[in-house]
């Protein structure tokens, strides 16, 4: 019940905040208004965390392993790309060595806690007991200054685990500014969508079906694309606002008369229906 609270309160935060990074605020507001949604989402989940406890240690260990830090995260991620963007260099030749030198600060901070780096990414879990339940002693591997200072809320490596998941966000996030500085001095053309120039003209709501099949399906990055990114993807490629994706859903959720996945549904009767035209057509030899 928890478990399911928890990622209620994550999916409302990010459609939240993908709100807050479709509107035309300066880089200051937007991290501003991410450390108010963030914090207060917390304080949310802290509350019922502290009020509710969990049943098992195995619960315990999955929010404060894989929950939790998301939401911490998203404030680390929210600073660092805002202090990426401002020290960006104005002067375009130097804009390479900047991207390259902040992708090597990323990789030194991931070698500098390799043993737990791979311990998150490979989803290992011999020590959770000791570094995700609450009053546990940590090995020495981990770094104590990333401990929470409140232990009715914390564990020992669930900062470190949010600092895994917010400079993985900030790596993608370079990594793709990267690559469309690269489309577009390589193809001029391409800066105003003069090519390859495709618009979403249908219902919104039957294309939030699309992306929350794609995102609990995990067809996209293995499986490690998060919602908002899917969201902020398909806005920039089908020129569309998105903005009320979330409360999208929330409509489809509620469906009374029609399925949940309606769209979805008619989607697999058309394509049912063209392979059954097509291999019911037998040209005479």
């Amino acid at each position: 019940m928890m478990r399911e609270k928890c990622e209620e309160y994550l999916q409302k935060l990010n459609a939240d905040l993908h709100e807050v990074e479709g509107s035309k605020s300066t880089p200051i507001k937007i991290l501003k208004s991410y450390h108010t949604l963030v914090s207060k989402s917390l304080e949310k989940v802290k509350k019922l965390v502290l009020e509710e406890q969990f049943d098992t240690e195995c619960e315990e260990i999955e929010f404060f392993k894989i929950l939790k830090p998301q939401f911490t995260g998203l404030i680390i991620f929210a600073s660092e790309r805002y202090s990426y963007q401002s020290n960006k260099p104005i002067i375009i030749d130097q804009v390479t060595e900047y991207r390259e030198e902040q992708l090597k600060f990323i990789n030194r901070f991931f070698r500098q806690h390799e043993f737990f780096y791979q311990y998150y990414r490979l989803g290992a879990t011999e020590m959770d007991n000791i570094h995700f339940l609450r009053g546990r002693k940590p090995l020495d591997l981990i770094n104590l200054d990333f401990l929470d200072v409140d232990p009715t809320f914390a564990t020992a490596g669930d900062y470190l685990f949010a600092k895994f998941f917010a400079y993985e966000k900030l790596q993608e996030h370079i990594l793709y500014d990267t690559i469309k500085t690269t489309i577009v001095n390589d193809n001029p053309t391409l800066t105003n969508n003069e090519n390859l120039n495709f618009k979403w003209t249908g219902d919104k709501t039957n294309l939030v079906e699309v992306i929350y099949g794609l995102f609990y399906t995990g067809q996209l990055n293995s499986g490690n694309a998060t919602l908002s990114d899917i969201i902020k993807w398909m806005e920039h490629i089908l020129q569309i606002d998105l903005s009320r994706s979330y409360r999208n859903f929330i409509d489809i959720r509620n469906r009374k008369r029609d399925s949940p996945t309606k769209f979805l549904d008619k989607m697999r009767e058309f394509i049912i229906q063209r392979i059954e035209d097509d291999n019911a057509f037998k040209p005479s030899k």
